[in-house]
């Protein structure tokens, strides 16, 4: 599914890249790395390209009537058996841990939400196959951030105690996941304190989300870091059909083809307090692309340092937007030095004057109006 959506829209982000001037040294790049990662992976002959297969039944969860709180835990040096019930039985599996709390959800009725403490440390998603994911669940939250002897959420910090969801399969291996982490389907889920690295949904396979794929679904994202991850579309994270809030998180140095941080179709978005830096995509745009019917805001947020062929920070395409008290500072486009809009409507306010971007002819915004849906307010902007 994630290819179907995207083969018609390739031809077209391929078109206007060759009539911006766009390069082809970074697209050389990610197709070398996304084949690398995707030909051979690791994987065994249990394994097959493009299969996502989730084999949770909520159907043969156990009894959990037993449980007291609404918490499974989780550790790098904890069993692979364990129950999750303390931090001294927690389990080293988080999916593991996601679906004894959505166990908990659906069989108790303690908690509306049941979360997952997870331990410091680096969590490798990758064991047989370049589609090895953690599958979301809804109604359960993974916090990270914590020391591992914690009773209370607010005893956590995410800073002191980073907890890393890797793709790799090992320090210092190369076989990549495709997408880290996927939700499908899920209804309120939410990732908080984890930082989110190594998926690789690189061109040529036509994917997207190499940090987090959603689709059908509705997610919250608060102060998550999501850095080193590769796609064709939304190295960090794409998404479809999909409510998602995105709250005091950091998007720095993804790689894209066609975008690099995230990639929206047909989704509702909210992005709050977030940063977008040092972000690359070769044909695309450097951070956030909206399209296809996506409806956004995006508040006190910065873009620094990000660059692609078609709208260094931000590209809409028939999509609607409302940009308030954000910085876009040094961004770099082949068309569109920070904002690239097509058939789209785009309201930029109180953002603060700033060097916005580069972009040879264009400047810093640059819009395409025929047969598109526009307007635009703009106040306190230098483009």
């Amino acid at each position: 599914m994630k290819s179907i959506l995207r083969i018609c829209w390739f031809g077209l982000t391929l078109l206007l890249a060759a009539c911006s001037g766009g390069g082809n040294n970074a697209s050389d790049a990610g197709t070398d790395a996304g084949t690398d990662a995707g030909a051979d992976g690791g994987a065994d002959e249990e394994c097959t390209d493009d299969v996502w297969v989730d084999t949770f039944d909520e159907a043969e969860c156990p009894d959990m009537s037993s449980w007291d709180d609404c918490v499974v835990h989780v550790r790098t040096d904890g069993s692979p058996g364990g129950d999750g019930r303390t931090w001294a039985t927690a389990t080293s599996d988080i999916q593991d841990a996601a679906n004894t709390a959505r166990c908990g959800v659906i069989g108790t009725e303690l908690c509306d939400e049941w979360q997952v403490w997870i331990a410091t440390g680096t969590y490798y998603v990758f064991e047989k196959c370049n589609s090895d994911t953690v599958y979301l669940r809804s109604d359960v939250a993974l916090y990270g951030g914590f020391a591992g002897d914690e009773t209370e959420l607010e005893g956590r910090d995410p800073v002191a105690n980073e907890t890393i969801l890797n793709g790799a399969n090992g320090p210092g291996e190369d076989h990549r996941v495709v997408s880290v982490i996927d939700a499908i389907e899920v209804d309120g889920a939410t990732l908080d304190g984890l930082t989110i690295t190594g998926g690789s949904s690189s061109y040529p396979e036509l994917t997207s989300g190499g940090g987090l794929w959603a689709q059908y679904s509705t997610i919250s994202i608060n102060d998550c870091l999501f850095t080193g991850n590769e796609a064709a579309w939304g190295a960090g994270l794409g998404t479809n059909e999909t409510d998602i809030s995105i709250i005091g998180s950091r998007f720095v140095g993804n790689f894209g083809y066609s975008s690099s941080a995230v990639d929206t179709i047909a989704s509702t978005v909210l992005i709050v307090g977030c940063t977008f830096s040092g972000n690359q995509a070769t044909v695309g745009v450097g951070a956030v692309q909206l399209e296809q019917s996506t409806v956004a805001q995006i508040i006190d947020s910065v873009f620094t340092g990000n660059s692609g062929g078609i709208g260094g920070a931000l590209r809409l395409f028939e999509s609607s937007v409302d940009v308030q008290g954000c910085d876009f500072d040094g961004n770099a486009g082949g068309v569109g030095g920070a904002v690239q809009s097509d058939y789209s409507m785009l309201d930029i306010e109180e953002s603060p004057p700033s060097q916005v971007g580069s972009g040879p002819g264009s400047g810093g915004l640059r819009t395409i109006l025929e047969q598109q849906r526009w307007s635009m307010a703009m106040r306190g902007t230098a483009l």
